[in-house]
């Protein structure tokens, strides 16, 4: 099922899209100084947080909400139960549980894009892509408009997956809000039987079989045919182990303002004690700052390359002078990228925590410098200190004319 499209490229045409690159280099180099800095920000706010968060919870029963504690910081641990029967509206499956999910899933074609170059001399370049389409279940519909080869069309999905939410969840006297609620784990599968099946729409009913747990529109569940969905449903059932920890609102909960334009707004599945929930989320936030540090990072590495991308291009007449031109590009990039992030969290840590941002500043400063120093000394005629050092002869250059 494989399609290939063979592309030729000249050396004008690699030199023009690698001046268009530019363009976007220079954003993305732009953008990473905001995605950097804007992630510095937030860490340290939501630290800020959390820190507070720490200082000022009220961890209290579940027997009664007290209203002494009405729009502070509450933990509380408990049971999460309820007495609500959910119910698919569409499929008119129904349980007993906290959170009812269905999930739907259609067999589908999947285009897969590979694109391979040969550079050739004289700067041009070949570059082969080969589209290969495969059937496969998805539970996101793909569009098939844009595929690059016709016979291979998707139909629109009949159903999506939904999750139905228990609105009366409470822990002892607490009521749980939806958001909240949505986040309790222990998910188990509802199998359908026939009785279940015979229950559904009748509509419905005729389309879908009772097979493997699940319900099945189709002919051969063995041997799907592009179109054929599948569906299975699964539940949290009551009771559940939890802990929460947001302003107390009445009897439920709020998202809690912190002082840093934060909120603090948890549930954990099982029993924690209020200082464990805030361990684990500032261990999230730290999670989170180092992948956003390594996605600026990228972002800039990626901009650098390809603001430089016209000195690689412009070598590849000679392929072998282009590779290695490509190399030093890709080192410069990698080295920029981590000398200019580091100038630009120390900025940030400066704006926000100064006694940690002077440090990275320095070390930012240095490890420019030592880049530029490195560029220069390339260029430079050894000293006669230097070439005695190495073993060899010192030849002065010529007095000029």
């Amino acid at each position: 099922m494989a399609f290939t499209e063979t592309q030729n490229i000249s050396w004008f045409g690699r030199m023009k899209n690698s001046f268009m690159g530019v363009i976007v280099g220079l954003l993305m180099f732009a953008g990473s100084f905001f995605v950097l800095f804007k992630n510095e920000g937030c860490a340290v706010r939501t630290a800020k947080g959390l820190e507070q968060g720490r200082k000022e919870v009220v961890s209290s029963g579940t027997d009664a909400a007290a209203p002494g504690n009405e729009g502070k910081l509450v933990h509380i641990s408990g049971q999460a139960a309820t007495d609500a029967v959910l119910k698919d509206p569409k499929f008119g499956v129904e349980e007993a549980a906290l959170r009812l999910r269905r999930k739907v899933e259609m067999f589908q074609w999947k285009e897969i894009k590979e694109t391979k170059t040969k550079d050739k001399i004289g700067g041009g370049q070949e570059r082969v892509t080969t589209y290969d389409y495969r059937k496969e279940w998805s539970e996101d519909a793909i569009s098939s408009a844009n595929f690059k080869e016709g016979g291979h069309t998707n139909p629109p999905m009949p159903f999506r997956s939904e999750q139905f939410v228990a609105s009366n969840a409470m822990v002892g006297a607490f009521r749980l809000p939806e958001s909240l609620a949505s986040q309790i784990g222990g998910e188990e599968s509802l199998p359908i039987t026939e009785e279940i099946h015979g229950a559904l729409p009748e509509d419905l009913k005729a389309k879908f079989r009772a097979e493997g747990g699940g319900l099945y529109m189709g002919k051969e569940s063995g041997s799907p045919a592009v179109g054929d969905v599948r569906v299975a449903f699964s539940v949290v059932r009551s009771p559940k182990d939890v802990s929460v920890l947001g302003a107390q609102q009445g009897n439920s909960f709020a998202p809690f303002a912190t002082e840093y334009d934060t909120k603090i707004f948890d549930l954990r599945d099982g029993i924690h004690t209020a200082e464990a929930m805030i361990q684990m989320a500032e261990r999230e936030n730290t999670i989170r700052t180092w992948l956003l540090r390594g996605g600026g990072f990228v972002m800039m590495a990626i901009g650098i390359g390809m603001i430089l991308g016209p000195i690689s291009a412009m070598a590849m007449v000679l392929p072998f002078l282009g590779r290695l031109a490509g190399a030093g590009v890709g080192f410069v990039a990698f080295i920029g990228a981590g000398a200019f992030s580091l100038v630009t969290i120390a900025f940030a840590w400066i704006w926000y925590r100064p006694m940690l941002g002077i440090p990275l500043l320095v070390g930012g400063i240095v490890l420019i410098v030592w880049i530029i120093k490195r560029a220069m000394a390339k260029g430079r005629p050894p000293t006669p200190a230097a070439a005695a050092a190495g073993g060899g002869f010192y030849t002065p250059p010529p007095p000029p004319e």
